[in-house]
């Protein structure tokens, strides 16, 4: 079994990244469409978000196991219960992310 790495936030390159993806989404969970109720004027990436009883997560359409990379296309901002249900789902096979074609919907 190939282990990658996780990706470690508090660097800053990666706190960057997070911002990004999150001002791109409009801090927004992509799936479900759950929102933080205060979202701080000095946001830097260095910390998660939550919205309510979940926090907004960082999330590869493509897996990095299956080729995904870091870049923007691949990214999505997406609630920790919506990430849980697709890594449910990706257990069992279904690969409702689309990992047969390129992602969609993402600029």
């Amino acid at each position: 079994m190939t282990y990658l790495p996780v990706i470690d936030f508090r660097r800053k390159k990666y706190q960057a990244l997070r911002k990004a993806v999150y001002e791109r989404d409009n801090y927004t969970c992509c799936v479900c469409g759950a929102r933080p109720d205060y979202i701080p004027c000095d946001y830097d990436g260095r910390y998660t978000l939550w919205v309510r009883d979940r926090v907004l997560e960082i999330d590869h359409i493509r897996p990095r196991i299956f080729g995904g990379d870091h870049s923007m296309k691949n990214l999505r901002t997406i609630c920790s219960s919506c990430n849980s249900r697709k890594a449910q789902t990706e257990r069992k096979g279904r690969w409702g992310c689309g990992l047969d074609r390129e992602p969609s919907g993402i600029s």
